[in-house]
């Protein structure tokens, strides 16, 4: 998933592994060069399916907001 996120001049900053409950998953940090901005994906995986969640803009976003966003989501099996 990591491979297909980095075409189109897309450099990856920085990635971790991670969890939300009982479930892995993995924050990626990329740099769109192409678009001029920052994003940041979560991924998950739960059971058979793929969640993933984005956070993306002109310029750096503010980490207490992309947290936010991220920390109010919950998965459900």
């Amino acid at each position: 998933m990591v491979q297909g996120m980095l075409e189109d001049g897309k450099k990856l900053l920085s990635q971790q592994n991670l969890t939300l409950g009982a479930y892995p998953g993995r924050e990626i940090k990329l740099w769109d060069e192409k678009e001029g901005m920052t994003l940041t994906g979560r991924v998950f995986i739960v059971n058979q399916r793929m969640y993933m969640l984005l956070v993306g803009g002109n310029e750096n976003p503010q980490v207490s907001d992309t947290k936010n966003f991220f920390n109010s989501f919950r998965l459900m099996p």
